[in-house]
């Protein structure tokens, strides 16, 4: 079930109070409307009744979704640099939900097509709701972003922070032996150091560096046919619940190249 609470909130621009709906649990299947939202980028944005200031509240919430294969844990980016503690805390919610001692095959086998997943603000849940919606293994986009940014690394010199999955969509066509051909691209937005995500997603573009990115379907399913390869290398994406580039940041000696 989704859960709603009416709180009392305070504005990051007049530091004046005001009471905003949040959500501490969502149930996509019974409220699609809140999922449709975050697609938006528009859950738990709320204008200040005082000031006119739009503010985003990132707050805990359990998002489900079990007929898309999500179990996603959603936590305040400020908590990222505690995701080693926070993983190990969703894998046992997700344990006491499925795979009770009682707990019928049914259930668990429902477990099993919804693993854990502990994301840090609603970008990145987004990212897990438009995964599972173009059957797109998570795990294996966060390995394309890498390799984007290890076959661009001016990206990294104009400051790059974050890669994040946008969308999926047709491409005008990419060039092959028989021609061009029409392809969908996996597209991702990218944000740099400066840019203020407190609003959504940023105007600014640092030296002409890309906001956007495209990235064809076939460099995707290349890497869907060496994921046994790809787990030996990137073990981490394959067994934690943040599945998540960032984490290479913070552990970089979990890399096996």
């Amino acid at each position: 079930m989704s859960t709603f609470h009416t709180v009392e909130v305070t504005c990051a621009a007049c530091q004046e109070p005001f009471e905003a709906r949040l959500l501490d649990s969502l149930n996509a299947d019974r409220h699609p409307a809140g999922r449709q939202e975050l697609l938006d980028r528009t859950l738990h944005r709320h204008t200040c009744p005082h000031c006119g200031v739009h503010n985003v509240f990132d707050k805990p919430m359990l998002y489900t979704d079990l007929g898309q294969g999500l179990f996603v844990q959603s936590l305040p980016e400020v908590e990222r640099l505690r995701f080693a503690a926070l993983e190990h805390e969703i894998v046992q919610v997700h344990q006491g939900v499925f795979s009770s001692p009682n707990s019928p095959p049914f259930v668990r086998e429902i477990g099993q097509a919804a693993p854990p997943r502990l994301v840090f603000g609603y970008e990145e849940l987004r990212e897990k709701i438009v995964a599972a919606e173009h059957d797109l293994d998570d795990r294996l986009i966060e390995i394309l972003k890498l390799q984007l940014i290890m076959g661009w690394p001016d990206l990294l010199a104009a400051g790059l922070r974050v890669i994040l999955l946008d969308g999926v969509s047709l491409l005008d066509g990419v060039i092959s032996l028989d021609g061009v051909l029409p392809e969908r691209g996996i597209e991702f937005v990218l944000l740099y150091a400066d840019d203020d995500r407190a609003d959504g997603l940023p105007v600014p573009t640092p030296d002409g560096a890309p906001r956007r990115l495209a990235a064809p379907m076939h460099l995707y399913d290349a890497l869907a046919e060496q994921r046994p390869a790809l787990r030996a290398t990137y073990g981490q994406l394959f067994t934690g619940a943040w599945v998540n580039a960032l984490r290479y940041k913070f552990n970089p000696d979990d890399l096996h190249p």
